[in-house]
C-alpha cells in the first residue's frame, strides 16, 4: 500500500476527509458542494453524493457504513444512504453554516451538529419529527469540531474553550485553551 499516494479529488477545496470505521474508505467533502466516496488504496472513485446548496463542510460515515451524514454551508444536515446515494432526512435548524457532523458513537441513529451560531444539536433518526431533540447551547461563538464516544462529547469553539461533556453523569467541564480551538479530539480508550 502507497501511504504517500495523492490524487486529485476534483472537488475544489476539499473541506474535509473522513476514513471510515474500518479505515478500508474515505469520505471527502467539497467546495463543489459534493460529498465523495473513495478507495483511497486504488484511487477510485466510488460514489457522488450530492443535494447541499453550498460547500459541504463535515460527513461522517455511520458505523455499519451504510449512511453517511454531512454539514454545509447552507445550514442543512443531511442524512444519505450509500448505496442508492439518496438523501433519506434534510435537517434544518441551525442559523448558520453546519461546521461539523458526527454520528453517535454506538448505534448511528442520532447525528450530533455543530455550528457558526454556536450551537451543538443532537437530531435522533429513529423519529419521525425534523426538529432536533437536544440543544446546547453553551459556547459563545463557532463550534469547529466535535468528537465522541460512548459517554463523552467534546466540542471545540472559537471561544478559546473546549467542552466536555460527560453524558452519564450529566456534567459538563470547561478548559480554556487561550486560543482559539479549531479542533480536539478525544484520547482512544479513554472512558472516565
Amino acid at each position: 500500500m502507497n501511504l504517500k499516494a495523492r490524487f486529485d479529488c476534483k472537488q475544489g477545496a476539499v473541506r474535509s476527509v473522513k476514513f471510515n470505521k474500518n479505515g478500508e474508505y474515505c469520505i471527502t467533502c467539497g467546495s463543489d458542494k459534493t460529498v465523495k466516496l473513495w478507495n483511497p488504496y486504488r484511487q477510485s472513485l466510488l460514489q457522488t453524493y450530492s443535494g447541499h446548496s453550498q460547500e459541504v463542510l463535515s460527513a461522517d460515515c455511520s458505523q455499519d457504513h451504510s449512511f453517511i451524514c454531512s454539514g454545509a454551508a447552507d445550514k442543512a444536515i443531511f442524512y444519505t444512504d450509500v448505496s442508492s446515494a439518496k438523501i433519506v432526512r434534510k435537517y434544518r435548524g441551525h442559523v448558520g453554516r453546519v461546521n461539523c457532523v458526527r454520528f453517535n458513537w454506538d448505534e448511528s441513529n442520532v447525528i450530533v451538529s455543530g455550528s457558526i451560531d454556536g450551537k451543538i444539536k443532537l437530531w435522533d433518526l429513529r423519529s419521525n419529527s425534523y426538529e432536533c431533540v437536544q440543544e446546547i447551547d453553551d459556547c459563545k461563538d463557532s463550534v469547529t469540531c466535535i468528537d465522541l464516544n460512548a459517554y463523552q462529547l467534546l466540542a471545540s469553539c472559537l471561544d478559546k474553550k473546549t467542552r466536555l461533556y460527560d453524558i452519564r453523569a450529566g456534567r459538563m467541564e470547561c478548559d480554556y485553551m487561550g486560543d482559539p480551538v479549531t479542533c480536539s479530539f478525544l484520547s482512544k480508550g479513554f472512558l472516565s
